[in-house]
């Protein structure tokens, strides 16, 4: 096509964008229009289904619910456009700078070319690699299946999309706006997501792994069966509420809070052995007498809440927040309490009572033997008579805490925080 014919075919459909008769739709399908200097051109709605856009200058320009399928705009300058509701599928985007361009609603799925009989020729994915769309608007598109290695999506607004299947891998989502987006059985490995909003994202199945996750908020998301190792998670923001675990997990922690209530008349105390309970939110509740040993509960919110007497032995808590929660008389023996926040909680002994529910004058002490408390922070925490004997307590925090009567080797020690704390007084005989 010659710049003369693309110049009439332009006039033609801007008159047939205005109101009142005359004007033809754009038809520019299959058309080579490659390097051209298009900025602040408006197309809504035309044909460009196979075109070829690559290294264009289409900034500023209006694309919206244009049919672009299988349409390439490769490394061209996209920043600005407007795509809203374009019919996007296979189109190939590699390269191309989309800062500030709205995406919100456009199709991105794969899209598959079929012969006049109806049989499938191929199938086409739309291809986004290492494009830069900073700031882009992609609110509620459908990008399943659409490769985006590489790609700078910082500061976008991607809420409720639609981004399952996806290569994501090393894609950088800092500081985006990922609420409700859907990225289930997508590669995000090694992907920049910090301080990235992802409240109530689906992300089953996902591969997070190596990914950068500081300071996120993954508030009620979905991350069952999600490869979240060798993340970094420093200030995310990952629980998960009760419901979000299935019924029997549901029914076991609202039995227990009857048995508790009842003392023990109805309901049933919660065994909850060897289940992974990952960024679960318990804050405040009653789990007293709780049988949770080996469960996995690390990064879990569990401020304020009771574990009195509860078997918490072999139990992952690392990263979890146990700030002021009742631990008196509980069982931690070889639980992982690495960088756990376990400041102004109680570890004191409890008394036991006989059949008539009466003291019996004995105590049962908390026992956090061979648990391993490195860089766990116990500022203020009450662990006098805890039996310490053996635990991990490398840059582990005491500061202020009470170890007055805690058994523990004064080797193990050494290389804790004490400042402030209240130690066992020892003979110098």
């Amino acid at each position: 096509m010659t710049p003369m014919e693309l110049i009439k075919v332009i006039k033609l459909h801007q008159a047939y964008l205005e109101p009142g008769p005359g004007g033809i739709r754009a038809n520019l399908a299959m058309t080579v229009l490659q390097g051209s200097s298009l900025p602040g051109i408006n197309l809504q709605g035309a044909t460009l289904a196979g075109a070829n856009l690559s290294d264009c200058d289409l900034s500023d320009s209006n694309l919206s619910k244009v049919d672009a399928f299988g349409a390439s705009f490769a490394r061209s300058d996209l920043t600005k456009v407007d795509f809203t509701g374009a019919d996007l599928r296979g189109a190939d985007f590699r390269g191309a700078k989309l800062r500030h361009t709205i995406l919100a609603h456009a199709d991105m799925r794969r899209g598959t070319l079929l012969n006049s009989d109806g049989t499938d020729v191929r199938v086409l994915h739309a291809m986004l690699d290492d494009a830069d769309l900073e700031e882009a608007d992609l609110s509620y598109s459908e990008l399943e299946g659409v490769g985006l290695s590489g790609a700078n999506l910082a500061n976008t607004n991607c809420e409720g999309a639609r981004m399952n299947g996806c290569d994501l891998s090393d894609v950088k989502f800092a500081n985006a706006n990922l609420k409700g987006a859907s990225f289930s059985g997508s590669n995000l490995s090694g992907a920049n997501l910090a301080g990235a909003d992802l409240r109530n994202a689906d992300l089953e199945m996902a591969d997070l792994s190596d990914s950068t996750l500081s300071d996120a908020d993954l508030t009620g998301a979905n991350l069952d069966g999600a490869n979240i190792e060798g993340a970094e998670t420093s200030g995310t923001r990952l629980t998960r509420s009760a419901g979000d675990f299935g019924e029997r997990i549901q029914n076991a922690l609202m039995s227990h809070q009857k048995w508790v209530n009842s003392s023990g008349i109805k309901g049933e105390r919660c065994i909850l052995a060897n289940e992974n309970l990952r960024h679960i939110d318990l804050t405040g509740m009653v789990l007293d007498g709780a049988d949770l040993k080996g469960s996995d509960l690390s990064g879990a919110k569990l401020r304020r809440t009771r574990f009195v007497m509860a078997d918490l032995s072999g139990t992952d808590l690392s990263h979890t927040d146990l700030g002021q929660s009742a631990l008196n008389g509980a069982n931690l023996r070889g639980a992982n309490l690495t960088c756990a926040d376990l400041s102004d909680a109680t570890f004191t002994a409890v008394e036991l009572l006989n059949s008539e529910n009466k003291p019996t004058g004995r105590f049962w002490s908390a026992n956090l033997t061979a648990a391993d408390l490195t860089d766990a922070i116990l500022w203020r925490a009450e662990l006098s008579t805890t039996n310490m004997l053996g635990a991990f307590m490398e840059g582990t925090d005491f500061s202020g805490a009470d170890l007055s009567q805690a058994k523990y080797d004064e080797d193990d020690l050494e290389d804790a925080v004490t400042d402030g704390a209240k130690l066992p007084e020892r003979s110098t005989a």
